[in-house]
């Protein structure tokens, strides 16, 4: 692959550089937001470490691991992966920069699945030293991770085509304008490369849990790009070639970290939450890597690439 030039004009830089205010960048959450959901995470994973599992969570990891995925993985993320592997190549020397990277599972999983060097953007302070800290553990640079605003024009000028793959899991349904966020994915892929952006359909099965319990989670969310053809729409004249956009998965529940509240939510989430396990167990045992792709499948995927300069 060969590099960019940072001075060229292409689709992507072009709607990246659009609007009156080219600085600015309307967001739904603050970076207060993203502290506190990371703060949440390094707690949750501090506990789970220190407490061994019970007999659900053995068998559990057990018809996981019979199928190929990892003991904590979810059915979603089992056949997201299995569609990564479909389109991705494995090369040892390319450069995989998340956008949006905390905390970290998601570069190890690609170095684990493909070989790439992760790299990583990070808006949030806390989730910036929380993937130094697990890509540090994994035996990679924390130094691969970078603390700004992925917006930033110094950043973007700075790296403009430098990864051969581009990734973000979660993050471009938080903007008001997401066709800006993907334009700065693309600004900084090189010529060539791959473009991996998954976003949760809160459409589907989560939505009646969401809006009973957390109607202001929904609202930091674009629930307008959740339909497949509104979803592909936002990658079209960017100067990419479109090889996968489809609904993934089987059944999900989001935005439930309200457990811990001593609330009629927290015990309804409690509740959510064994309930989203127990189906979980149930399509690794009974579907055993089928699925049926729909609009109330609970994540959407797209794959491109990058055309050639």
């Amino acid at each position: 692959m060969t590099e960019a030039r940072p001075d060229s004009i292409t689709p992507e830089s072009a709607a990246l550089s659009s609007g009156a205010d080219r600085g600015s960048v309307d967001r739904l959450v603050t970076r207060g937001f993203w502290d506190a959901r990371h703060e949440r995470h390094v707690e949750e994973t501090r506990d789970a470490r220190e407490s061994a599992p019970g007999l659900p969570g053995r068998l559990c990891g057990r018809c996981r691991t019979r199928l190929g995925a990892e003991r904590g993985e979810s059915y979603r993320e089992f056949l997201a992966q299995r569609v990564f592997r479909r389109y991705l190549p494995k090369a040892a020397n390319w450069r995989c920069l998340e956008i949006g990277c905390a905390p970290g599972r998601n570069l190890i999983a690609f170095h684990r699945l493909f070989g790439y060097q992760p790299f990583g953007v990070e808006y949030s302070p806390v989730g910036a030293a929380e993937t130094r800290e697990s890509l540090a553990a994994a035996g990679f640079d924390p130094a691969h991770v970078i603390e700004t605003d992925v917006f930033d024009s110094m950043f973007q000028r700075d790296h403009a085509g430098r990864y051969e793959v581009i990734l973000s899991r979660g993050f471009i349904e938080h903007f008001t304008d997401p066709r800006r966020a993907v334009a700065a994915h693309v600004n900084l892929l090189a010529p060539g490369g791959f473009l991996v952006c998954t976003i949760p359909n809160l459409r589907g099965w989560s939505y009646p849990f969401l809006a009973l319990l957390s109607p202001e989670f929904l609202r930091s969310h674009n629930t307008t790009i959740m339909r497949r053809a509104r979803y592909r729409a936002l990658f079209e004249g960017l100067g990419l070639g479109c090889l996968y956009c489809e609904y993934s998965g089987m059944f999900g529940l989001f935005g439930l970290a309200l457990r811990h509240e001593r609330t009629w939510r927290g015990a309804v989430a409690k509740a959510a939450d064994l309930l989203g396990e127990a189906a979980d167990l149930a399509l690794f045992t009974l579907l055993r890597g089928r699925s049926l792709e729909t609009p109330w499948s609970p994540n959407l995927i797209y794959i491109g690439r990058k055309e050639q300069a």
